[in-house]
């Protein structure tokens, strides 16, 4: 496309997440001075040390100054003196997860040799899919661990690639609903929880041949115990709206529960897992390091698939231990928690809830990001709650809502502090994605912190006037107050990726304009925030299930003995 003096137009695109317009740019004709590359490298820069230092806060001097404060020069203030105001106080507990602690964890699972170790057993896995290729149970029952083992991102291609052959083969058959006739219960059950989680449709009626006159389940059926859990599990990806699953789920919850007692240990150890939390709303993570004990026992346990699980998870564990050490480094720098007292210092916690909504190992970046972004709402959630006065809180909202650095004039010192924070980091996530992708996100970021805020102002404004709000309203703000959409945001924007449960499973499956990790990102937002609250308030008391499950998943690996 030509313009009027001649030069020609570039066009750039943006990506479809942002809502944009077409714009072009005239091409320039530029200097260049070819300067040559920098010789001194920052690994070189970072080595340099001397035995010659000093600890400087070992030289005393004669001359004391008195202390003066002052406002800081750079920004245009005045002398504010603060009325005293009455402030609750929570009284939480100090961070148990000490920074000095948390840097020291260190895995041996980055060596070259794991990783040798580690791509020829994903050969040998692959080889044993392709060996059962002509026998589609075969392939369901081995996809089917593979992917409860934490293993499903190594293997993503070849799962998908079986289920869609087995998918085609059933429907050039003209079955209803892609499964074929000779299914019993349990491998209807597992192909159908299969499918739908990968994103087929298949309809809940390919169950109607295991019903009676009555409408229960024939007698055959009710004898297998293995087909039962299986419906169990696939009844939790049910639609709105789908009536017989809710039948079955029932059905199956109430016979699981009478059984349990009279099995033997280990199949009562599957079912009391099971009926505790069904596999669709478990954590990935969490699930692979449970599976892993039941898995070793099974009695068509795969040495190989066995093996990969375990050096998988040591070599993932690595990776989550390398990004917690950069999220607490960052959390330790910006000095936040040391500077408001009343707030919770719970970076450790915050990682594993970003580790739960993406632990691939590949979305470490956004997971690093997530974490800053999970430690920074539960500080500004406590400035809401527990510290914040009303008139405090109005102005706080205010100057997120403005984003003007101006704006901080008119807070107390230790808001000024926490609204820096804010800006910085969330700018500094801004510059990352506009140098890497060339998107400015930062209006998206800011929109999505500013929502938050007026959403836990209102829930501030009912508490100081004690108003009690119906459900409905509860809701219609609870929704933004809990900070899911802050977090979904962030996952969206910060993955460099190219740009109620039932209703979400189909949200999930049908139609979206959201790239497939996002979509999993907000499935699992929900399943780890189900975990973190499952037996209290693990996000605050950390001594408790919430410690156990990071020492496994973060400091413990698992014993292995590579050949």
């Amino acid at each position: 496309m030509e313009r009027r003096d001649g030069n020609r137009y570039k066009e750039i695109r943006p990506l479809n997440c942002i809502p944009s317009s077409v714009i072009y740019e005239p091409e320039v004709s530029r200097r260049r001075a070819n300067y040559k590359p920098n010789i001194w490298d920052h690994d070189l820069l970072q080595s340099l040390r001397s035995d010659y230092q000093v600890s400087h806060s070992s030289i005393k001097t004669s001359l004391s100054l008195p202390k003066i404060n002052r406002p800081l020069n750079c920004l245009p203030s005045s002398v504010i003196y603060e009325p005293e105001v009455s402030r609750r106080r929570a009284n939480y507990k100090p961070n148990i997860w000490d920074h000095d602690l948390i840097q020291s964890l260190r895995s041996d699972y980055q060596d070259e040799a794991y990783a040798k170790r580690a791509e020829k057993l994903k050969e040998d896995v692959k080889h044993c899919m392709l060996q059962e290729a002509a026998n589609p149970l075969a392939q369901l029952e081995l996809i089917d661990p593979i992917q409860r083992l934490g293993m499903g991102h190594i293997f993503d291609k070849e799962i998908k690639g079986a289920l869609n052959i087995i998918w085609e083969g059933h429907n050039k058959n003209d079955n209803k609903g892609g499964l074929g006739d000779n299914y019993d219960l349990y491998a209807t059950s597992l192909l159908f929880r299969l499918l739908r989680e990968h994103g087929y449709h298949v309809s809940q009626d390919v169950f109607n041949k295991f019903k009676d006159e009555g409408g229960g389940l024939i007698t055959s059926v009710t004898e297998d115990i293995n087909g039962i859990l299986s419906l169990y599990e696939a009844s939790h990806l049910a639609y709105q709206g789908e009536t017989l699953l809710l039948e079955c789920r029932t059905f199956t919850c109430t016979y699981l529960k009478a059984i349990k007692e009279s099995v033997d240990i280990m199949l009562a150890n599957k079912l009391g897992h099971a009926l505790e939390l069904p596999l669709h709303w478990r954590t990935q993570r969490l699930e692979a390091l449970w599976y892993l004990n039941i898995y070793e026992n099974e009695e068509n346990m795969n040495p190989t698939l066995l093996e990969l699980a375990k050096l998988d998870f040591n070599m993932v564990q690595a990776t989550h231990q390398r990004d917690l050490r950069k999220a607490s480094s960052w959390w330790s720098s910006l000095g936040l928690g040391g500077k408001l007292s009343f707030s919770r210092d719970r970076i450790t916690e915050c990682f594993f809830l970003a580790l739960g909504v993406m632990f691939e190992p590949q979305f470490g970046y956004p997971r690093v990001e997530l974490a800053k972004v999970c430690q920074l709402i539960t500080t500004i959630d406590d400035i809401y709650d527990v510290f914040g006065s009303l008139d405090e809180l109005e102005c706080f909202t205010d100057a997120v809502d403005r984003w003007d650095i101006k704006s901080i004039d008119r807070l107390p010192e230790y808001m000024k502090i926490c609204f820096l924070a804010l800006y910085n980091t969330t700018n500094q996530m801004g510059y990352e994605i506009l140098k890497d992708q060339g998107i400015n996100i930062i209006p998206y970021l800011q929109k999505a912190w500013a929502d938050l805020c007026k959403a836990m102002l209102v829930e501030s404004k009912w508490y100081y006037s004690g108003y009690k709000p119906s459900l409905e309203e509860y809701l219609n703000n609870g929704w933004v107050s809990s900070s899911g959409p802050v977090i979904l945001v962030h996952a969206f924007l910060l993955s460099k990726q190219p740009i109620a449960t039932q209703k979400l499973n189909e949200e999930v499956r049908t139609a979206s304009p959201y790239p497939p990790h996002f979509i999993n990102s907000a499935l699992n937002l929900a399943r780890v925030v189900h975990c973190i609250y499952q037996h209290g308030d693990g996000h605050t008391v950390q001594d408790r299930s919430t410690k156990d499950r990071l020492t496994s998943l973060l400091a413990q690996p698992i014993p292995l003995v590579v050949e």
